[in-house]
C-alpha cells in the first residue's frame, strides 16, 4: 500500500532476533491525511504500533518533529515510518536530483508507473545509487534511514519489498537473483538501524513468498520483526469492500511465518463498508494468529479497532 499523494552492502556485528511477545497486538494504520482528530487518536492511544508516513504530507518540510514523535510514543506505543523500497515517490525530498534512469522504462520519461497510486514508479531497486538513498549519507544529506531514526521513529515498515515477484517470470535463475538483491536490501536497512539505534524495528509488507523462494528463509527473517499483510481474507477486484474471499496461498505463507519464525503478523482488511463481515474476519484472523485492523485503502484514518 503506498501513499495516495498528487549499495553495497551494510555490514555490521549485531545480533537480530523476532521479538514477538514484545510489540503491541493492537495496531494503526495511516499514511494521509492528518487531521487534529486523527492526531489525537494517536497521542490517546495505548500499547499500539502505529505505522505512519515521516511527514504529515509527504514532503520534507512536513516531516514530523521529534517532540511530536515522543508524543506519539508514550503510553507504550510504537511508532514506525514508511519507507517505498521498490518505487521511487515524486513528492519526497530526493525526487528532484532522483537518477530517471533507474526507472524501470526511463524511455518514456516516467516508466514503470505505479498504475494504482499517482506520483508512484517503479525502479531498479537492486541498484547501488537507489540504495543508497536509504543507506549512504550524501555531501549534502543524510540517508533516509538515518533521517527516520533522528525523528525518534522505532523502526521502519517497508512497501514494496514485492516488486521481485513478477522476475519469476523471466526463468529460476533470474528469480533467485532478483529474490537476493531484495534480501540483502532489507538486511542492509535493518542492520543500519539497529547500528544507530539498538532497538530499531523493520517490518515488511506483503511478501510472503519469501517463505519458498529462499533455500534458507530464516536468514531473510531474522532481520525482521513483524509482517504486515494486505487484503488476506478479502481478495477481489474491487478497490474497497470485496466479499470474504481468503487467499488459500498466503494464509498458508502467513502461518508457516506464524508458526516457523515467530513473527508477529498483522492483518488488515480494506471492508470498512462491510460491518457484516467485521466479526467473520476477526475470528478468521485470530485463528490464524495475526492481528486485525480493518481500514479504507487509502489510509486516511478512517480506522476501526475490531476485537
Amino acid at each position: 500500500m503506498k501513499k495516495l499523494l498528487t549499495a553495497g552492502i551494510f555490514t555490521a556485528l549485531i545480533t537480530f532476533c523476532a521479538a514477538a511477545s514484545s510489540l503491541p497486538k493492537k495496531w494503526g494504520y495511516q499514511l494521509q491525511n492528518y487531521t487534529p482528530e486523527s492526531v489525537a487518536t494517536i497521542k490517546s492511544s495505548t500499547n499500539t504500533l502505529w505505522i505512519i508516513d515521516y511527514s504529515k504530507d509527504g514532503s520534507e518540510i512536513g516531516k514530523w518533529t521529534p517532540a511530536e514523535i515522543a508524543v506519539f510514543k508514550q503510553n507504550g506505543n510504537v511508532i514506525v515510518a514508511y519507507l517505498s523500497l521498490g518505487e521511487a515517490e515524486n513528492f519526497r525530498y530526493y525526487y528532484p536530483s532522483f537518477d530517471k534512469t533507474l526507472l524501470t522504462n526511463p524511455s518514456t520519461g516516467n516508466g514503470g508507473i505505479d498504475g494504482e497510486w499517482e506520483g508512484n514508479f517503479e525502479v531498479k531497486y537492486w541498484m547501488p545509487n537507489w540504495q543508497a538513498i536509504f543507506l549512504k549519507d550524501s555531501l549534502t544529506q543524510e540517508s533516509y534511514v538515518k533521517r527516520i531514526v533522528g525523528q525518534g521513529f522505532d523502526g521502519v515498515f517497508l512497501d514494496r519489498v514485492d516488486v521481485y515477484e513478477p522476475y519469476e517470470e523471466k526463468g529460476e535463475d533470474v528469480f533467485k537473483v532478483k529474490t537476493k538483491q531484495m534480501v540483502d536490501f532489507v538486511k542492509n536497512i535493518a542492520a543500519l538501524g539497529k547500528s544507530l539505534n539498538p532497538n530499531f524495528k523493520t517490518f515488511v509488507q506483503n511478501a510472503t513468498s519469501f517463505t519458498w523462494s529462499l533455500e534458507n528463509p530464516s536468514s531473510f527473517y531474522d532481520y525482521v520483526d513483524g509482517q504486515i499483510i494486505e487484503s488476506l481474507y478479502h481478495i477481489g477486484e474491487n478497490r474497497n469492500d470485496n466479499p470474504f474471499n481468503p487467499d488459500k496461498w498466503v494464509r498458508e505463507e502467513v502461518e508457516n511465518i506464524v508458526s516457523n519464525f515467530n513473527l508477529p503478523v498483522y492483518s488488515v482488511e480494506y471492508i470498512s463498508g462491510r460491518p457484516q463481515d467485521h466479526a467473520k474476519y476477526v475470528k478468521e484472523a485470530k485463528k490464524d494468529g495475526v492481528f486485525p485492523l480493518v481500514a479504507e485503502r487509502e489510509l486516511a484514518g478512517q480506522l476501526l479497532f475490531v476485537k
